[in-house]
Order: C-alpha cells, then sequence, then structure tokens
C-alpha cells in the first residue's frame, strides 16, 4: 500500500491516520506516487510464472492469469471467458461495495472533525460506487448468475 506523505498533503490528518492505522508499504510525496505504482505493477508482472500446478486441471487458469499469449488463443478460451467475464464482474460489484463503505466511513470522520467540503466529496464517492455496484448487480442479475456472489 503507498499513501502520500502527510508532509506533502493539503489535509495531513487522512495519510496520518493511514500511515499509523494501516502501516503502508511506502510513504511518498504526490509527485512520486505515480511512479512508485507504475513501478510495483511492473515489477508483479515481471514475478516468476506460477508453475505449482503442474499439468493438473488448474493449468488452464494459471496460463490465463500469467497471460500467456498461446493459452490465449486456444477455443477453450471462448468457453472460459463467460467465466472470467463473470468472476470479473463479481470481484468488481465486491470492489466497489468496499469502496463505497470506506468512503462513506471516512466521510464521517472528517465530517466529525468539520471537514464538511471533505464530507461532501466522500459522500459523493460512496453515491459514485453504489450506483457502478447496482449497474453491476444489474448485469449480474441479467444474466440469471447468482452462483459466484
Amino acid at each position: 500500500m503507498f499513501v502520500q506523505d502527510p508532509a506533502d498533503s493539503r489535509f495531513a490528518s487522512l495519510p496520518e491516520q493511514t500511515v499509523s492505522r494501516d502501516h503502508p508499504d511506502r510513504v511518498l510525496p504526490l509527485a512520486q506516487l505515480a511512479a512508485a505504482v507504475a513501478d510495483a505493477v511492473r515489477r508483479l508482472s515481471e514475478e516468476v510464472k506460477v508453475s505449482e500446478n503442474g499439468d493438473g486441471e488448474m493449468r488452464l487458469e494459471t496460463e490465463y492469469g500469467t497471460l500467456e499469449a498461446d493459452a490465449l488463443e486456444r477455443d477453450a478460451a471462448v468457453e472460459a471467458q463467460g467465466v472470467s467475464v463473470e468472476t470479473a464482474l463479481w470481484t468488481a460489484l465486491r470492489a466497489l461495495q468496499e469502496r463505497a463503505q470506506l468512503s462513506e466511513r471516512l466521510a464521517e470522520r472528517v465530517g466529525a472533525a468539520g471537514a464538511k467540503q471533505s464530507q461532501a466529496r466522500f459522500e459523493e464517492f460512496a453515491r459514485e460506487a453504489h450506483e457502478q455496484a447496482e449497474a453491476i448487480r444489474g448485469l449480474l442479475v441479467g444474466n440469471g448468475s447468482g452462483s459466484a456472489g
């Protein structure tokens, strides 16, 4: 987890609380955050391939997960695509619900501290996340899938 340096923040109390409670991996000035995140993503994509499944039943999933080009071109990709999309939608739904809950908690905290402008911003984030989550839920329910969530 990366957090903006409180000394570099307009509202230092938010990153200070995150640093003290969540013990982030890196605390950086705002100007360095994007590059640090990009570097972390690049390093993740260069990690060693997952091979502990060998040629077992998880082989295809492992190849998809590591984005091997030949696996993406197989006929099985068409069949697996529906399952992958559904899984991605359920994951997105859960992430949006978590974002909404976090934004609501932050809105409460900054509101209690008297930061009404920040409170309104976090409430707007929560509202948007709820709307996006409902749109995804509608897609999932419309497809008749209810097994993955």
